[in-house]
């Protein structure tokens, strides 16, 4: 990507920053666990990831959490492969730390991951999951997780700083590809560098668009009406970006950035930021393990949220579509 192109845009995730979302979540997420002690065992609560189509078999990843033992424990389950969607299913590697990392079931006789714990042990327990959920799973934020609760501990699940499942729009994003060749089911992948993950990525896109261009710096660019969307694959993370410019030249950072708030709110996965008087519109796609129809249907819904908000973003914003 050049500098004529690239602007004032971001040069990738900021890392230490999300490490410690993840941490102030884990943080959240204890303090919850530890309320779950009703002794008529009826709190309950599930973490997980919305937007993927109910009419394809299979589940995306979620944790649920239940009071034990007259509200004295916990049990705790994380999706099994027998529940999840082709995409997200361990291979024996990941299979072989969940295992390692004092997890049990997901056999023949359980088929969900489980442990069971004092709730003394909440911090150990959210630690737990996060740890699943984050390298395991492949979830990149937790802004990317809603919760469902029930119990007298629902009245606080608000604490966890996530959104309500129900309060989530739902699209169903069509996954094949401009061509009439579809994405091959269940090709999960576990690329072994950032190469093979270049080539993963880059054959995704050759089959969704008409043209691909491979820059310099090692970013793709693809076209989506008229304007340049960039895919990158990062170099420190399994992960790949997609970001472009969707307005410039906003008149007030401060009336801009309500705008962004209202958007951010409204819309879990993907994220606009304002950089100098630009807007710029990301998504973060995790690719550890890689599946082609999860990278296929992240772009479904960042060109989707793009084609419908850059337009009035620009009017609200004062500025001018990119």
């Amino acid at each position: 990507m050049s500098e004529a192109t690239r602007g004032e845009g971001p040069t990738g995730c900021d890392w230490d920053a999300l490490d410690a979302r993840w941490s102030e979540f884990e943080r959240a997420l204890s303090r919850h666990l530890a309320r779950m002690v009703d002794p008529d065992e009826a709190d309950l609560l599930i973490l997980e990831v919305p937007g993927f189509d109910d009419d394809e078999p299979g589940t995306a990843p979620y944790a649920q959490f239940s009071a034990c033992d007259g509200g004295e424990a916990l049990h705790t389950e994380v999706a099994g492969n027998a529940h999840l969607g082709s995409p997200f299913r361990l291979d024996e590697a990941s299979s072989a730390r969940t295992r390692q990392a004092g997890w049990a079931g997901a056999d023949g006789h359980e088929k969900n991951w489980f442990r069971e714990d004092p709730v003394s042990r909440a911090p150990e327990v959210a630690a737990g999951v996060v740890e699943a959920l984050r390298t395991q799973f492949g979830v990149v934020h937790p802004e990317l997780l809603t919760y469902r609760s029930w119990g007298p501990a629902a009245r606080i699940a608000d604490d966890l700083g996530l959104c309500q499942s129900a309060a989530v729009p739902i699209d169903t994003v069509d996954q094949r590809g401009r061509t009439t060749e579809s994405f091959p089911e269940g090709e999960v992948h576990e690329p072994a560098s950032r190469d093979d993950l270049l080539a993963l990525v880059g054959g995704v896109l050759r089959l969704k668009f008409d043209r691909v261009t491979l820059e310099d710096d090692g970013d793709f660019v693809v076209l989506h009406q008229g304007q340049p969307v960039f895919v990158r694959v990062l170099s420190d993370q399994p992960a790949v970006q997609v970001f472009t410019r969707v307005v410039h030249g906003v008149r007030s950072r401060r009336g801009a950035a309500v705008e962004l708030g209202l958007l951010n709110r409204d819309h879990p996965w993907v994220k606009w930021t304002l950089h100098s008087r630009s807007v710029w519109q990301s998504l973060m796609v995790p690719a550890m393990p890689f599946a082609e129809v999860h990278l296929a249907g992240m772009l479904d819904v960042f060109l989707m949220a793009m084609a419908d908000t850059r337009h009035d973003l620009a009017v609200r914003t004062d500025g001018e579509v990119a």
